[in-house]
């Protein structure tokens, strides 16, 4: 489910997002770290 998104972050921090909501059920990274990547 991909949304557009107007807002001031960067596109780096849209794609890590966009990443992480695709692949949530998939992700092998640890919570904190995915949780880091979204405090863009």
């Amino acid at each position: 489910m991909q949304r557009l998104r107007f807002t001031k972050t960067p596109p780096i921090c849209d794609a890590i997002m966009f990443s992480f909501e695709n692949q949530i059920l998939g992700s092998n990274r640890p919570v904190s770290e995915i949780v880091e990547a979204m405090q863009c």
